[in-house]
């Protein structure tokens, strides 16, 4: 308890020293090469220390892991982030790339299986659901009992990992998910023609107004 006391201090004073020297190179000093180089220096070393915390106390962080995620606040933020217009939003930004991860996944999913290997979690030490299955199978070929059903992948051409962002995208409900990408689209559109049209109407305004 006091060495994550003494890691969360040290992050907060350091954050707390960044961001009171960033405000204040901003308010002096905003234009200067130095201000500049001070902040990114500041920066730097803050990424550096977070950096330096979550890969010399991985352990630490595994044992807060859990208690982080199960937090209130963690909650309300996945909760948020789970949302109809969160996913509206990242749906819009991220549909573009959906065609080349898709072409990507099929490409290394055939790689692997021309290769022969199995599928991967991508977590040392941890094993597949893959290994998983043939280990039972193999087990009860050994006993000589019947062994379990595999369990099916619902998209069997990608790889695990994008087969099961796409299986949970299938359980979301997407009416009001299209819903609201129609109406994030209308207030993008509507923020990017604001500018224009007030122009418009300031130059109508100031045409009337010369006769007056």
């Amino acid at each position: 308890q006091r060495f994550l006391f003494a890691v969360k201090l040290i992050g907060c004073v350091l954050l707390l020293k960044v961001g009171t020297i960033y405000i204040a190179l901003q308010l002096v000093a905003a234009n200067s090469q130095l201000a500049l180089m001070v902040q990114a220096l500041l920066l730097s070393f803050f990424a550096f220390f977070v950096l330096f915390a979550l890969l010399s106390f991985r352990r630490v962080w595994r044992m807060v892991r859990k208690d982080i995620w199960e937090s209130p606040l963690v909650r309300k933020g996945r909760e948020a982030l789970e949302s109809n217009p969160c996913r509206a939003a990242a749906t819009a930004m991220l549909f573009p790339l959906v065609p080349p991860i898709l072409v990507l996944s099929a490409a290394n999913q055939l790689v692997r299986s021309l290769r022969g290997l199995p599928d991967s979690t991508g977590v040392a030490g941890e094993q597949s659901p893959a290994e998983g299955v043939h280990l039972e199978e193999g087990k009860a070929e050994a006993s000589g009992q019947p062994s379990a059903p595999s369990q099916r992948r619902p998209f069997p051409l990608l790889s695990r990992r994008v087969g099961e962002a796409l299986g949970s995208a299938q359980t979301w409900s997407w009416i009001p998910i299209v819903q609201w990408v129609y109406i994030l689209s209308f207030c993008f559109v509507l923020s990017a023609l604001s500018p224009r049209l007030l122009n418009v109407f300031l130059s109508w305004m100031s045409d009337v107004m010369e006769g007056l």
